[in-house]
């Protein structure tokens, strides 16, 4: 408990003001030998705290030093904190600013008028927290004295070194008296930082908070999903992420007929930038478009969304971004937007961050983005200005004389919310337009390939009396599953979207299904292999491929394929391949609850898989593969199979 930790009772009546009760893990390592004056280095993840740990020491410190002599106008500085961007500069003044009131604090940083950061400077300050370049331009021009700073502060130093801020953190920590306390803070542990141990600290203290185990991974607290589609939703922050200054104005346009929204970027003045982020702080808009130059240091409380707009350019920006959420212990979600040609570079960011709680994420239901729109349009109706509502009130007053008022003006409000018709169901594998992606699960054994799924889904069909069969062309991409919670496999399957609403509002389907051991679903989300993404895009992979109606190409890459009435076949490194491929895609392996992949060894063009109308019994032994073009058999693994009772 914060009441226990020695703070004066000023320090303690802020920070529980803020709802703190106790420190979290990274301030709790760095407090105690921080009191004690000792020289640290802390690593820690982004969003972990580390602000408030060093923010406490240095104001219990300072109001100490104000007890025993009064603040003098223009006193000097005694804490000095240096952070790599404004932003980050104006979140660590204000954590001082919360946490100690009486204090003043100094944010300096360029893109402003130095003259007002001169006079505050002579007025006196207890802690400046500024940027480098700054920094050095007020000590020059003899505007900020460092000769009376007893705690200097990096904070993100492997960030300031990435932005080259190198040699102004060495200048200025030599304008600093040798007598004081030096805390070092950073992500990662580059040569630089040993270096600026062994001459500007005396026997550092290293926290670690990360591990190398740990080491650009993304933090535990955030759930990954990965889609390839454009989301739409409502409530709570969201930081959209893309990687130009253009297309960030771009979206915040698009996004802004639906969403209030703001744009943060490079070309953004230093005013427009700090208002935009207070006004998101402050909930007057949901969305925040942003680069990732520009969202450097960001520290905005309960962000509960951060998507990748565009996929990030590397494995550090992703893990940045991604931490602009779930901070502080709490848990957030982050999206990764992609399109067919980035699957490879999506495998290899989420391989080098070793994400393994990340799920493959399907595009909203028609019905969802409908519900949403008609809400958010509902939201529009009060931000329009009163003085062009006059101009409308003609056009109105004929819609709403009109035989069927309400379905005209829904209409109306249709197209406001810019939807002229409805969305249509996607496939959770492929993302293709007028599929869905249904499950079915059963005994290890019983569900092993297209043939087996094909005879158990076409017999539940027949056995339902749903007046129409199941036409084995029907069947699009198959991607084989096992959930080990459940101890079930099977596949995850395309269907066109009016089959799979045959079958999914069927009673009698469900009833059946589950007489005879098996659970068949609509699954929102499914395990991602990150290994299979890996294989994926400039070499082919197993996502997709084309082929049409005449299966896919013989090359490398072997998977199991099926287009609605075209045979898979073998891939080749050049074929174009992606979950947008109409062509079918291969059995693929999948993800977190482990899936396996299925092999055609047959020689001979492309293979696809024989499905009679008969259903196996638990007697069949083998299946007999048939190339739906050529007609030529093989054989393929021989497997034991369930049937149905009557």
């Amino acid at each position: 408990m914060v009441e226990n930790l020695g703070l004066s009772p000023e320090t303690v009546a802020a920070v529980k003001k803020r709802g703190i009760n106790s420190l979290f893990s990274i301030q709790k390592a760095v407090f105690a030998p921080a009191m004690e004056g000792r020289d640290m280095i802390g690593r820690a993840k982004t969003g972990s705290g580390k602000t408030l740990a060093f923010a406490l020491p240095v104001v219990e410190g300072c109001i100490k030093e104000n007890k025993v002599t009064r603040p003098a106008r223009g006193r000097p500085p005694r804490a000095l904190v240096m952070a790599p961007t404004r932003e980050l500069a104006n979140q660590v003044a204000r954590e001082f600013e919360t946490v100690c009131p009486s204090l003043s604090v100094a944010p300096v940083y360029g893109g402003v008028s130095i003259g007002g950061q001169m006079r505050e400077l002579e007025r006196g300050v207890d802690v400046v927290v500024g940027t480098p370049g700054r920094i050095i331009d007020l000590i020059e021009r003899g505007a900020l004295k460092l000769d009376s700073v007893r705690y200097a502060i990096l904070d993100e130093a492997d960030q300031m070194l990435d932005m080259g801020f190198e040699e102004d953190m060495e200048k200025i920590l030599s304008y600093v008296p040798v007598e004081r306390q030096t805390l070092l803070f950073s992500a990662t542990m580059p040569k630089w930082v040993s270096k600026i141990a062994r001459r500007f600290q005396k026997n550092p203290l290293l926290v670690d908070l990360v591990g190398e185990e740990n080491t650009g991974r993304l933090a535990d607290t955030i759930r990954l999903l990965v889609m390839q589609a454009r989301l739409q939703g409502s409530g709570g922050k969201t930081i959209v992420f893309v990687n130009t200054k253009v297309m960030a104005d771009q979206l915040m346009d698009s996004v802004s007929q639906t969403h209030p929204c703001a744009a943060l970027h490079g070309d953004i003045t230093q005013a427009l930038r700090e208002r935009s982020l207070q006004q998101f702080r402050d909930g007057k808009f949901s969305v925040l478009v942003a680069t990732d130059v520009a969202a450097r240091g960001l520290d905005i409380p309960s962000v509960d969304l951060v998507v990748h707009y565009d996929v990030p350019q590397d494995a550090e920006a992703f893990l940045h971004r991604s931490g602009r959420t779930g901070r502080a212990g709490k848990t957030g979600t982050t999206v990764l937007l992609f399109t067919e040609r980035e699957i490879r570079s999506v495998g290899q960011i989420l391989a080098t961050t070793k994400t393994k709680n990340a799920e493959l994420m399907g595009a909203p239901e028609p019905q969802e983005v409908l519900t949403r729109a008609a809400r958010s349009v509902l939201n529009q109706l009060d931000k329009v200005d009163p003085s062009i509502i006059n101009f409308f009130v003609p056009a109105a007053e004929k819609l709403l004389g009109s035989e069927q008022p309400s379905r005209v003006l829904a209409a109306a409000l249709a197209a406001l919310g810019g939807f002229r018709r409805a969305p249509q169901p996607r496939s959770l594998l492929t993302y293709e337009e007028g599929f869905v992606t249904l499950r079915l699960m059963g005994p290890p054994g019983t569900i092993d390939g297209f043939s087996s799924l094909t005879k158990v889904m076409r017999a539940l069909v027949s056995k339902a009396r749903l007046g129409r069969d199941l036409d084995q062309y029907a069947f699009g991409k198959i991607k084989l599953v096992e959930d080990r919670a459940s101890g079930l496999a099977g596949a995850a399957f395309d269907l066109p979207a009016e089959d799979g609403a045959m079958v999914m509002d069927s009673p009698v389907v469900q009833a059946v299904a589950n007489k005879a051991g098996y659970l068949l679903d609509r699954p929102k989300s499914l395990p991602l292999d990150v290994s299979e993404m890996m294989s994926s895009g400039e070499r082919g992979g197993r996502f997709g491929r084309q082929g049409g109606r005449s299966g896919g190409d013989r090359g490398r890459d072997r998977g199991f394929s099926r287009d609605r009435g075209g045979g898979g076949g073998y891939g080749n490194g050049s074929s174009a391949r992606g979950y947008g491929s109409r062509g079918g895609s291969g059995f693929s392996q999948g993800g977190g609850q482990r899936s396996s992949s299925l092999r055609s060894n047959s020689s001979g063009g492309s293979r696809g898989a024989r499905a009679s109308d008969d259903f196996y019994d638990a007697s069949s032994s083998s299946d007999s593969y048939f190339d739906f073009d050529s007609g030529a058999k093989g054989r393929g693994r021989s497997s034991k199979r369930a049937g149905f009772d009557a």
